[in-house]
């Protein structure tokens, strides 16, 4: 029936939003880059400024962005729960694998939220980026090795793997 294919649709089209989402704030976060180094290189043209000001534009500007790509990283701490749940779900995906992925997405959302909440205990979080650098390099090597191994649908078809 539709409303069971809509179902089993529903992971997939959210996970796609999610990382067309995370492209889209991150390509934006991109101009404030640029504009730090716009302003680096036309001092002339910024001469109504003094030379501090405009390192404090330029430094307000690198913050900005660094924060643009922490509101980027929750989207993909989304995608990675979403990812995760669905490698779990996957016959022919070792369930490490998946559990790896699924466990980088807290890391992202922890470490955004606490950039914002609680700034002070950011840094001390840092360590925690090894797991999602583990998991999405074993995820890569994988993919790059073969990806998963091909199952045959049982007695209920290619219906039955989708459940």
């Amino acid at each position: 029936p539709r409303s069971t294919r809509l179902k089993t649709l529903f992971p997939y089209t959210t996970l796609f939003r999610s990382r067309l989402t995370q492209a889209a704030i991150l390509g934006m976060n991109l101009l404030t880059h640029s504009a730090a180094l716009l302003v680096l290189a036309r001092a002339d043209s910024l001469a109504a400024f003094s030379a501090g000001q405009r390192a404090g534009l330029v430094s307000l500007l690198l913050e900005a962005q660094a924060q643009g790509y922490d509101i980027g990283l929750v989207f993909c701490g989304l995608n990675c729960l979403l990812t995760g749940a669905l490698l779990l779900r996957s016959p022919g995906v070792p369930r490490a694998l998946g559990g790896l992925v699924a466990a980088a997405g807290p890391v992202y959302l922890v470490g955004s939220g606490l950039r914002f909440l609680w700034p002070a205990a950011a840094g001390a979080f840092q360590p925690a980026y090894l797991l999602p650098l583990l998991a999405e390099s074993a995820f890569c090597l994988w993919l790059l090795a073969g990806g998963p191994r091909p199952v045959s649908p049982g007695p209920g078809g290619v219906d039955s793997l989708l459940r």
